[in-house]
């Protein structure tokens, strides 16, 4: 076998796991609000806080709806050596995801 052979066997089971996984998500969408799997790739905006010598806090939601069919609504922590995504609320509505982000991003500036 040669190394594209493989190269291409495995993106070929890496999208049928994908694949599996968004069904799954998609027939129960209740318990999977808060997945980070996107099938369309995830794309997300946020405001961001910087704070002076510590890490900076980004209030993030996401453009594109996940497997379960929600927009996500995150805080990620930014530091030199790695970010960190916490805090996740999911909303089927994109409108609730940016307003909790904007609310969220200006009590972080408050601090």
């Amino acid at each position: 076998m040669t190394t594209q052979a493989a190269e291409k066997l495995m993106d070929d089971m890496w999208a049928c796991i994908q694949r599996m996984d968004a069904e799954r998500h998609a027939a129960d969408p209740d318990s999977h609000k808060k997945s980070m799997l996107f099938p369309d790739g995830l794309r997300y905006r946020y405001w961001e806080t910087k704070r002076p010598r510590r890490s900076t806090v980004r209030w993030c939601y996401t453009s594109t709806k996940n497997a379960a069919g929600y927009h996500l609504c995150f805080r990620q922590t930014v530091t030199k050596k790695h970010f960190k995504n916490d805090e996740i609320s999911a909303f089927k509505r994109k409108k609730d995801a940016i307003e909790t982000a904007r609310l969220n991003n200006s009590r972080e500036g408050s601090k």
